[in-house]
């Protein structure tokens, strides 16, 4: 289960989103897919589930999002904006 870290702040739009790091003063702008995968984050959406409803979206194959998200999900773990997120089961 991935957990979202306190402190964040995130502002939406039409074209992504940004994540205030309130505490670290620092920020991170996400592209559309990667500004729904968050928001999906936030409403505790299971990473399966993530990832087949974008690979449905995209009309893309589940393992090429499974793997994208999983790259995603790293650089957001490095930057300790979440903790967990290292388990998907597409």
């Amino acid at each position: 289960m991935v957990v979202i870290a306190s402190g964040l702040k995130t502002l939406v739009e039409a074209n992504g989103a940004v994540v205030l790091d309130i505490p670290r003063d620092s920020m991170i702008v996400l592209n559309p897919t990667a500004a729904y995968v968050w928001r999906q984050l936030e409403q505790r959406v299971p990473l399966d589930t993530i990832v087949k409803n974008l690979a449905t979206l995209a009309d893309m194959d589940t393992a090429i999002v499974s793997a994208d998200i999983a790259t995603f999900l790293a650089d957001l773990s490095k930057r300790k904006l979440i903790t967990g997120g290292d388990t998907i089961n597409s």
